[in-house]
């Protein structure tokens, strides 16, 4: 009976402990506090530079993360030689750093439009080992793809990961048929809407380390998942995965900013704490700037999946827009339809004579309007 008794007690006790746990929204100032976040990379691979400017929004905006424009942003090496980076639109700011090579540090200089002026830490080019292969594993949930590398030297222990997806996709349906003035006309197939690629470049961050095993190697680290009702793996699939060494700094730094952004709201998640990067403000020294500026070789690799690669394993699918469906025009009220509202598919015939055609919106049968364009990479198999 004891025994049963705190068996009980102990039941009790977890529900308790359950029913006390309730989502908790703090009572925020939603100030603007307006903070400089750089984020910079050297490639020493194809000895370009790469940095983008952003501000902090307060936690509650619902506006998109503001970049920073009309900044003069350059990059210093050790001998101090100065290349200047050219804007290019939402923050980012590009251009050539020839030679960069190992035994060389660099650093980046930021003057914003107005003003102020701030400095990263040198940083020294990183050699990044080899992607050893790309893997996928197929469940009922979908696709989830997965990286394996190493260093025989066991010299990089610090990874980072980034990727672009690229994906072939289709409309469900396909307009034959377009607008001339009033006239419908076939469509050619150099104007095609059908099928689209889209590209997307990797948002979360990637990192790993293998510090804590005796050899640096990486065995099926999970990079990316698509669920199985996707568009991106309806058709035809690429990802191209970039592989970086990091210093133990910019580990920490990379490490500290996924916990902090990528990993709050659970009981046991990590608290908000300030990440600290290797950049300083030289206008204020007490000024918070959040961010990193690191050197290094990048590798990739990319790997190619087609729909009949995963279907076999996956018991659902994307099969289209399920609210998509055709309507019959007549040839009398064809002149009700306006493009681009509305797409002519195909063509209605009673024996010899055409009786009218098949229409759906413009959404249904124009890949565009899926972020999307019809022109086929250049690399695409």
């Amino acid at each position: 009976m004891p025994h049963i008794s705190k068996w009980f007690c102990g039941f009790l006790c977890i529900i308790a402990v359950n029913a006390c746990v309730e989502p908790y929204d703090p009572p925020l100032d939603n100030q603007d506090i307006s903070l400089l976040v750089v984020d910079g990379f050297l490639n020493a691979t194809t000895d370009t530079a790469q940095v983008r400017l952003t501000r902090t929004l307060p936690v509650k905006s619902p506006d998109i993360i503001p970049g920073e424009q009309r900044a003069l942003v350059r990059i210093e090496d050790d001998q101090g030689l100065i290349y200047t980076l050219s804007e290019s639109g939402g923050g980012f700011y590009r251009g050539p750093v020839p030679d960069a090579r190992p035994g060389t540090s660099y650093r980046v200089l930021i003057r914003t439009s107005n003003n102020r002026e701030y400095v990263s830490e040198f940083s020294n080019i990183i050699q990044a080992p080899p992607i050893d292969s790309i893997t996928y594993h197929v469940d009922n949930d979908g696709v989830e793809f997965l990286v394996n590398a190493h260093d025989s030297e066991n010299i990089s222990r610090n990874y980072r990961w980034t990727f672009v997806e690229t994906y072939e996709y289709k409309a469900n349906f396909n307009s034959l048929f377009k607008f001339e003035g009033q006239e419908p006309v076939f469509r050619p197939l150099t104007e095609s809407i059908f099928t689209c690629w889209r590209s997307n470049q990797s948002t979360d961050i990637l990192v790993g380390s293998t510090k804590h095993l005796e050899e640096s190697v990486v065995s099926e680290f999970p990079v990316l998942f698509i669920p199985k009702e996707s568009i991106k793996i309806s058709v035809k699939y690429s990802l191209l995965l970039q592989q970086q060494a990091l210093t133990d700094e910019a580990y920490n730094y990379w490490s500290q900013l996924e916990k902090t952004t990528e990993h709050l709201g659970g009981l046991f998640d990590p608290l908000p704490s300030e990440v600290q990067g290797n950049l300083k403000s030289i206008s204020d020294p007490s000024e918070t700037v959040i961010g990193f500026f690191s050197a290094g070789t990048i590798e990739q690799q990319r790997i190619f999946l087609e729909r009949s690669d995963w279907i076999t394993g996956l018991s659902g699918y994307y099969r289209g827009n399920p609210v998509c469906a055709l309507d019959t025009v007549p040839i009398s009220e064809l002149s009700q339809v306006y493009p681009p509202t509305t797409l002519l598919v195909d063509a209605l015939y009673s024996g010899p004579a055409l009786i009218g055609y098949t229409a759906t919106p413009i959404s249904c049968a124009d890949c565009r309007t899926m972020g999307g364009n019809t022109t086929k990479p250049a690399f695409w198999e």
